[in-house]
């Protein structure tokens, strides 16, 4: 089941925000013994990724800046380079493994059971096995300041389910209305490194499938500031995976990300959970279908 939520602007005019699905039901499981951090006995390595903005992308510093046009929401610098900050990567890439997964919402799960994110990020007093280092431009990169439209719809709380954004051209105000962000253009690209230890085959397939990498399930991503007006949709792309198997084991290797290698990861997955199969797939197809808030009947 799908409810659509709406906003309103400073006119009045209603406006189609987001959309929220039904959660996959949360499994959870006691945590192996290979999740734990004094063992090896399961795949630890790396992926090498790069991240491109099909949209305008903002990820915000947490701060404000002022210029000659007045105040703004900087993006994220380090030593005053342009990064996606490491976090908020690892943030966006739970937030659809929790979606495409029987898993929790945030890192709810307590105790000695754990849904299959928590066990895989981290919960309370569990610090996970996946990390992610800061993105960098890989090329020569520009910003520039947009003025989006300021939400004024009541919040809604009384649904509990997955929150997803559409992909769309920027909800611009005019002058002095809205509020101002900087952003990087559509087309910028950023690399970045992506740290894993100890993950079965099985969580490194559902971390393919929720980055959106398996070429049979191919879909873009939400992530930073502005999502619900028009900014932040991002496409990665894999490079390698680098991986090996035992603490003893000095040697490491490749898993070839072809299209059948990846997918036989992904395809591992979907065995551990056969049960929730259909309900991923057609929940990657929505991610598809739901390009412009027009498309749900919208003026």
């Amino acid at each position: 089941m799908t409810v659509i939520y709406e906003s309103e602007d400073r006119e009045g005019t209603k406006t189609r925000e987001y959309y929220v699905v039904d959660a996959i039901p949360k499994k959870p499981r006691k945590l192996p013994r290979e999740a734990y951090h004094d063992s090896f006995r399961e795949l630890t390595g790396q992926m090498r990724l790069s991240l491109q903005a099909i949209t305008p992308l903002y990820v915000g510093s947490g701060g404000y800046e002022f210029d000659s046009e007045g105040i703004y929401l900087p993006f994220a610098r380090r030593s005053s380079e342009l990064i996606i900050p490491g976090s908020s990567l690892k943030g966006v890439i739970r937030s659809y493994a929790e979606a495409l997964s029987p898993s929790c919402f945030g890192g709810e799960c307590q105790g000695e059971t754990f849904c299959p994110c928590c066990a895989i990020f981290g919960a309370k007093d569990y610090s996970g096995r996946v990390s992610c280092l800061d993105a960098e431009p890989s090329d020569e990169y520009s910003t520039k300041t947009v003025e989006i439209k300021v939400r004024w719809g009541k919040k809604n709380r009384d649904r509990r389910g997955r929150r997803l954004y559409y992909h769309g051209d920027i909800w611009e105000a005019e002058k002095d209305t809205g509020e101002r962000v900087e952003v990087v253009p559509a087309g910028t690209q950023f690399h970045f490194d992506l740290l894993f230890k100890n993950l079965a085959e099985w969580e490194l397939g559902l971390l393919i499938l929720a980055m959106g990498l398996s070429p049979q399930h191919r879909f873009e991503l939400k992530m930073g500031g502005g999502k619900n007006r028009g900014l932040g949709s991002i496409r990665f792309e894999l490079s390698e995976i680098q991986a090996r198997q035992s603490k003893n084991s000095f040697s490491s290797f490749h898993i070839q990300t072809e299209s059948l290698q990846v997918d036989k990861l992904v395809k591992i997955y979907f065995k551990k959970f056969p049960r929730y199969e259909e309900d991923i797939k057609q929940l990657i197809r929505d991610f598809h279908s739901r390009t412009k808030p027009e498309e749900d009947g919208l003026q």
